[in-house]
């Protein structure tokens, strides 16, 4: 598949943690570009995602922790990874950034679930083969205009969108050949939404997983 950079980039800044849906459907033009992106965005052959059109009413467990119940989701995409693999945690969360942001071009809501879900009725509906499991889920759907109390306390009130500047957290940085490239991937991984969690930068730690579409930084 070739990744669309610049509309995935463009989306980055844009995408936010939504747990309170509209149940109307997600219109059919969507869900088909999106099931295209889901069937064919494999980056890593033991990690998967499959979109479900129709979302189970017993995904979800209840309240989620301190962030609220997830309720009128009409679909959801189940991140499927082949236990085999040593990174298989790792490559599901690559797999599912690239889906989500897929998902967020298309104007569709997301929130990264990796707990407090069934993984039982995920497979059953999104099917899973030999040492495959359900690792985790997104809803997915149109957000609701206006964000629940829950969404606001969980995002201080949009306070976590809010960054240092990249200079005062990571040295180095240059604007020639893959010093630049690295820069500009810094800047968008330095971007991305949180939703709420403690960003732990650890630049002697940092990984870079490069291909033909550009890069990704792991910490």
């Amino acid at each position: 598949m070739e990744i669309p950079a610049s509309r995935w980039y463009s989306a980055i800044p844009k995408r936010r943690s939504r747990r309170q849906f509209d149940s109307k459907p997600v219109d059919p033009d969507h869900l088909a570009r999106l099931y295209s992106v889901c069937a064919e965005f494999k980056p890593f052959p033991h990690a998967r995602a499959v979109l479900v059109t129709e979302s189970p009413k017993r995904l979800f467990k209840g309240i989620m922790g301190l962030f609220g119940k997830i309720e009128g989701a009409p679909s959801f995409v189940a991140f499927i990874g082949n236990m085999e693999s040593p990174y298989v945690q790792e490559e599901i969360g690559y797999t599912r950034e690239g889906i989500v942001l897929g998902a967020t071009a298309l104007q569709l809501a997301t929130c990264w679930v990796g707990g407090f879900f069934r993984p039982d009725v995920a497979a059953a509906v999104a099917g899973t083969g030999e040492n495959e499991r359900v690792l985790a889920v997104t809803p997915l759907g149109y957000a609701k205009e206006s964000q629940s109390i829950e969404e606001k306390l969980m995002t201080g009130f949009d306070r976590t969108h809010q960054r240092k500047r990249l200079s005062s957290l990571v040295t180095g940085l240059r604007e020639d050949g893959i010093q630049r490239r690295q820069t500009f991937g810094l800047r968008y991984c330095h971007a991305a939404h949180g939703s709420g969690r403690i960003k732990l930068w650890h630049p002697g730690r940092m990984g870079v997983l490069e291909s033909s579409s550009g890069c990704a930084f792991q910490d």
